[in-house]
């Protein structure tokens, strides 16, 4: 498992930007000297308290352990093989797939939710073009099936479908 659960969270008693300003001080000692935070959220792991912290070069959940001692967890853009984000009316939740592990952060506020998958897509080297090529493979699959079954049926000719299908796998 990747977080222990503890029986209190000291943590939830402190106000939002109060929680920000200590776990962000814990952050900036680990730091590397060319880092810096692009945006930070805050959110719930395991029914615990993280603020999360993307970087220019990796992700870090920071929690505030019951002894005033911090816990950071810091993950590598490279170790993200995916990212996937669900909205409700106020919160959404974001589950990011570490290799063989599965980070769920709820309760994000909704308009943190969709900004947090933008930068960190932005961040990962490719990550749209991998995602947009998917879509884009299914997409113009369903449209030359739609194609074939319109030249099969006599709506379109072989030349019209000769035509609208070079203009398709050239898109």
């Amino acid at each position: 498992m990747l977080f222990s659960k503890h029986k209190s969270d000291s943590g939830n008693n402190l106000s939002d930007s109060e929680y920000k300003r200590i776990t962000l001080s814990a952050l900036n000692k680990k730091l590397e000297s060319n880092e810096f935070v692009k945006f930070s959220t805050g959110g719930y792991i395991q029914s615990k308290r993280f603020y999360i912290f993307i970087t220019n070069t990796r992700v870090h959940l920071i929690k505030k352990n019951n002894d005033k001692k911090f816990y950071i967890h810091s993950i590598g853009f490279e170790n993200i093989k995916a990212i996937d984000t669900s909205l409700g009316i106020l919160y959404g939740m974001i589950k990011l797939q570490i290799d063989s592990k599965k980070i769920l952060i709820k309760n994000i506020k909704k308009d943190h939710t969709e900004r947090f998958a933008d930068i960190l897509c932005d961040q990962i080297s490719g990550y749209e073009t991998k995602t947009y090529n998917v879509f884009k493979l299914k997409y113009n699959d369903n449209v030359l099936q739609t194609l074939e079954d319109l030249k099969k049926n006599g709506i379109i000719s072989d030349e019209d479908y000769d035509a609208q299908k070079s203009e398709i796998l050239a898109s």
